[in-house]
């Protein structure tokens, strides 16, 4: 792995439906692979996905979910993974985003193809999400670790390093 690099983690679907166990197992699981991936040089990001995905992928799909997890780890380093794409439909995203912008570690950029099939990720500006808004929530409240421009599931990502790359 790069130093520096970010890895992505999820919570996975909580076991047996128990939301309480699932959130204290990946407070537990998240202390544990905090010191290896120090050991590593890299830094971890919690990722909530979209409810779509909850009870299969995830127990996790609001910010403000995350940012619970994140807390209740004590893990100094543990950040966030924003992926607009996930997170749009959440209604307190922007507000999250302005008071809890600084644990973003990573934003993953897209938007969202209506109606839903497998490959509805579209390049930014093309659907519903409004990008603009949470770009700007986020200037306005720290400056996010590396940003990728996504355009489907299966396109390549493209590092945004210059912070500029806000349509």
């Amino acid at each position: 792995m790069a130093p520096g690099a970010v890895f992505v983690t999820n919570t996975g679907p909580a076991p047996d439906g128990d939301m309480h166990r699932g959130l204290e197992e990946a407070v537990r699981f998240h202390r544990e692979l905090a010191p290896v991936a120090a050991d590593l040089g890299v830094r971890l990001a919690v990722e909530p996905l979209n409810p779509i995905s909850l009870n299969a992928e995830t127990m996790i799909w609001t910010f403000a979910q995350a940012v619970e997890l994140i807390e209740r780890t004590g893990v100094e380093g543990l950040g966030l993974c924003l992926d607009t794409w996930n997170l749009w439909q959440d209604p307190l995203l922007e507000e999250g985003i302005r008071s809890h912008g600084e644990l973003i570690s990573i934003l993953q950029v897209s938007d969202w193809r209506t109606p839903r099939s497998g490959m509805d990720r579209r390049s930014v500006g093309t659907g519903p999400i409004p990008t603009g808004r949470l770009l700007h929530a986020l200037a306005e409240s720290a400056t996010p670790g590396p940003a990728w421009w996504r355009s489907s599931p299966r396109g390549c990502r493209i590092p945004c390093t210059t912070g500029t790359c806000a349509p």
